[in-house]
């Protein structure tokens, strides 16, 4: 009975150090079915961006150009590819759709990560979510 007791009382120390960190905690007891205690919901804060403006560049070699194309479109981008009478490629590219950046635990921090994102030409925002 002690030894139930203290097993007990180490599983519920577990559980209170899961709730301390993030992510579930999945406990197994060896005579009994398994039980699963959550943790809860955290706000943080999700910095997502978009590029609606048509940006520009230009690539003097093919292979270089269809490998930023792909890259591009891979991530959701549209892109335009015109001939340059150089004998080079343009490439227009847009990110019409908002994309997804990085999450914070603080405002503050996500905050600073959108002013960095519009300093480099993006149009940033920032969505409160729990995860």
């Amino acid at each position: 009975m002690l030894r139930k007791l203290m097993l007990v009382f180490a599983l519920l120390v577990s559980a209170t150090a899961a709730w301390a960190q993030d992510g579930p905690l999945r406990m197994h007891l060896s005579d009994g079915p398994a039980a699963t205690v959550q943790s809860p919901q955290v706000l943080r804060y999700w910095v997502q961006f978009r590029q609606p403006y048509w940006r520009e560049q230009q690539f003097g070699n093919r292979d270089e150009m269809e490998a930023f194309v792909a890259g591009q479109q891979r991530n959701g981008w549209e892109v335009q590819v015109y001939s340059d009478p150089g004998g080079g490629f343009m490439v227009r590219h847009r990110l019409m759709n908002w994309g997804g950046s990085r999450i914070f635990n603080t405002l503050p921090e996500a905050q600073q990560w959108a002013a960095n994102l519009e300093n480099q030409g993006y149009e940033p925002r920032i969505v409160n979510r729990t995860w």
